[in-house]
């Protein structure tokens, strides 16, 4: 419970609604249908959702910590590379900021990124990379 000032009056307020629990976790998993996976800037996989293994065949544990270059293909390595480097698509005149300047709210778009890579895939013969 929280309690409001209003008007010189002391109501409580119920938090609960604004509570996370694990569960929100799992319901968003349930409806990202597919996978999430969590990267350092090195590359090392920090985090892989359990629902990995039903997509490219590869448990959970046995891919934290490890080099996500091993999980896909040869061609698409240089490019997630380039992909995980902050400052590989400034523009030219943003190419002096600093990560610092780059994370202020109204800089965070310089950020994203939208890309494809193939990932190896365990679970089918054809090609091995989906």
């Amino acid at each position: 419970m929280h309690k409001d000032k209003d008007d010189g009056l002391h109501r409580q307020r119920d938090l609960t609604a604004f509570d996370h629990t694990p569960l929100d976790g799992e319901m968003f998993l349930q409806a990202l249908n597919g996978f999430l996976i969590i990267l350092t800037c090195d590359g090392e996989v920090f985090f892989a959702t359990h629902s990995i293994e039903g997509y490219l065949g590869f448990h959970q544990s046995d891919i934290v910590h490890q080099s996500v270059y091993e999980l896909v293909h040869s061609e698409d390595r240089e490019e997630l590379q380039r992909q995980l480097m902050w400052n590989s698509f400034l523009p030219p005149e943003s190419s002096n900021m600093g990560l610092q300047d780059v994370l202020l709210p109204e800089n965070c778009h310089l950020l994203e990124r939208s890309f494809t890579v193939r990932f190896r895939c365990l679970l089918d013969n054809t090609s091995g990379f989906l």
